[in-house]
């Protein structure tokens, strides 16, 4: 009886332990998988951030160089910042009293030929 139990019996917890063994290498190279995705994606997100970090450095530089040239200028003209926007609002306000001048004397010049209409009279006007 001692020879029976060395033998080794094919049990029904073999089937088991294949299914389970081949639901951990799936498992596996799932994991691996998507670790390669990952690590894909965040290689270039890098990539894009370090373009992104290159505009903005590009953009900021542009602005100075914009806000330095106006600077120039105003220098060049001898006004300060405040002083051009005095001087434009100052203009703004010179542009529009001709537009109203214009309605005015065309106003005018309407009122001033009724007023010889009416002294002439509708009857010799034929």
């Amino acid at each position: 009886m001692a020879d029976e139990s060395d033998v080794p019996v094919a049990s029904e917890g073999s089937a088991g332990k294949w299914i389970l063994l081949a639901l951990a290498v799936i498992y596996v190279a799932g994991s691996l998988y998507f670790i390669f995705d990952l690590r894909g994606r965040l290689d270039k997100m890098s990539k894009d951030q370090a373009a992104s970090s290159a505009q903005i450095a590009d953009l900021g530089k542009r602005m100075q160089s914009a806000e330095a040239d106006d600077e120039t200028l105003a220098t060049q003209l001898g006004m300060t910042k405040k002083e051009m926007v005095t001087r434009s609002a100052e203009l703004m306000r010179n542009r529009r009293p001709p537009k109203l001048a214009c309605r005015s004397s065309r106003s005018s010049r309407s009122a001033r030929s009724v007023g010889k209409w009416r002294e002439s009279g509708p009857m010799s006007a034929e």
